[in-house]
């Protein structure tokens, strides 16, 4: 693996122009770090995929940890991943049009830190190189000065989207209505409940990216085209880290709108003094601890509750937990035992993971699954996928959700999962206040 090290000041805008350059080739990657957070300052810029792994129903879990190779890997696993997570019993899940998980390695990475100022450019000298794509390895030894070319540079568009399907509120609220009756059974705590809307629009799937990452900047934000489809993210929510042995997860549970009319100290208060969205927190922070806690080192669960983060349309109330991964086992495991996230599913999981197959008639596909890298030290970095978008043809997926517990109201919880999507649907150039009754 050749490396090349830069120590100049930068741009995110840069980081999305640069991108923008190649959005036209199929198996472009882009994760990106926007605004100013703590969890992630790494963004990773990878062209010209070379090899994959594409992930069926037969033991995907499996497979991924026999094909990956000690290089860096980019891709997704889709939620219905998750049915195969536990090692004694797979699930029954929705099909879906696209694999439940694809990884590519990559001719060319850019390592981008805003906090150092670093850029680190890779290229894989074991990948056939083109002479085309000798060109771009060339013109890619010379970055700063390209960087410095593309400042300034606009990305927009304003082409209108029309909405083709949507969820009304009277299947929702028929569907909350059969969660509390499994609450009140005590078969599962919480379950998270998703909906789908499909819109047309030929919209650039890149741009809608681009002015999703202005608009409300994310640390876990992730653009991959392929072929027949194509991902778009700006989640704020870390499913796994590993770092060495360090692991950290970063359960959100808790929302509150923020706009202009309402003082964040207000709204800050509001949500850390909510009885309910502490306890909906406490619940998945549990299961977080406990499923970290079967793989890691004894008694190295260190937990951080009710943080806030603060996003352009809401705030979200969070926890942090921290562990000592064991050298003896692949850590691959401990992407297993944590996926899904139990953010997005509820608890206990497995009964929870029943429940949405049941009541959702659907695949979520990538939406709820977990996008990120894995590095040549066998250390990753996953999101779950939430805000996150699936493009294909002239139509994109739009899926929101939040957690129903005993005590939730169909048209809170509603509303809701609509004001996670507002900045979703400002990027679209989507009409959501008639379309969806917004208020």
């Amino acid at each position: 693996m050749f490396k090349k090290t830069f120590h100049i000041a930068f741009q995110n805008q840069s980081i999305l122009n640069l991108a923008y350059q190649f959005s036209h080739l199929p198996g472009l990657c882009l994760l990106y770090s926007g605004g100013n957070y703590a969890s992630s300052s790494l963004s990773f810029l990878s062209i010209f995929p070379k090899k994959e792994i594409l992930l069926e129903s037969s033991n995907p879990w499996q497979n991924l940890h026999k094909k990956l190779t000690p290089h860096y890997w980019f891709g997704y696993l889709s939620y219905e991943m998750g049915a195969f997570s536990d090692e004694e019993k797979v699930l029954a899940y929705k099909k879906s049009d696209i694999p439940l998980g694809h990884f590519q390695r990559y001719l060319i990475t850019i390592k981008f830190d805003s906090k150092s100022n670093l850029i680190e450019l890779f290229i894989d000298e074991e990948c056939k190189t083109s002479l085309e794509e000798q060109k771009w390895v060339d013109r890619f030894l010379k970055l700063p000065d390209w960087l410095k070319e593309l400042q300034g540079y606009s990305l927009n568009s304003t082409m209108p989207c029309q909405l083709l399907k949507k969820m009304d509120f009277v299947d929702y609220e028929k569907k909350c209505k059969k969660i509390k009756e499994y609450i009140l059974e005590g078969d599962v705590y919480q379950v998270n409940l998703t909906h789908e809307s499909i819109a047309k629009t030929a919209l650039s799937p890149f741009l809608v990216f681009a002015r999703l990452a202005a608009k409300n900047p994310s640390p876990f934000s992730a653009y991959i085209s392929h072929e027949n489809y194509t991902i778009v993210s700006t989640s704020p929510e870390r499913l796994l880290l590993k770092q060495g042995d360090f692991l950290q997860t970063k359960p959100i549970k808790g929302s509150i709108k923020r706009d202009e009319f309402t003082c964040d100290k207000k709204q800050e208060n509001s949500l850390l003094t909510s009885i309910k969205d502490r306890a909906e927190l406490a619940m998945i922070t549990d299961l977080a601890r406990n499923d970290l806690g079967k793989l890691s080192e004894v008694n190295s669960i260190k937990t951080k509750p009710f943080l806030l983060e603060k996003y352009e349309n809401i705030i979200h109330m969070l926890s942090e937990v921290n562990a000592t991964a064991k050298k003896e086992i692949s850590p691959l495991e401990y992407l297993r035992a944590l996926f899904p996230g139990g953010s997005i599913t509820g608890c206990p999981k497995l009964r929870a993971q029943e429940i949405i197959f049941e009541i959702e008639k659907r695949a979520r596909h990538v939406y709820t699954g977990s996008i990120g890298y894995l590095t040549p030290e066998q250390d990753f970095d996953f999101n779950i996928a939430i805000r996150t978008l699936l493009f294909q043809k002239e139509q994109v997926s739009i899926q929101l959700g939040g957690a129903i517990v005993a005590d939730s109201t169909a048209q809170a919880e509603y509303y809701e999962s609509l004001q996670k999507g507002m900045s979703i649907f400002q990027a679209l150039n989507l009409d959501y206040r008639n379309e969806f009754c917004f208020s």
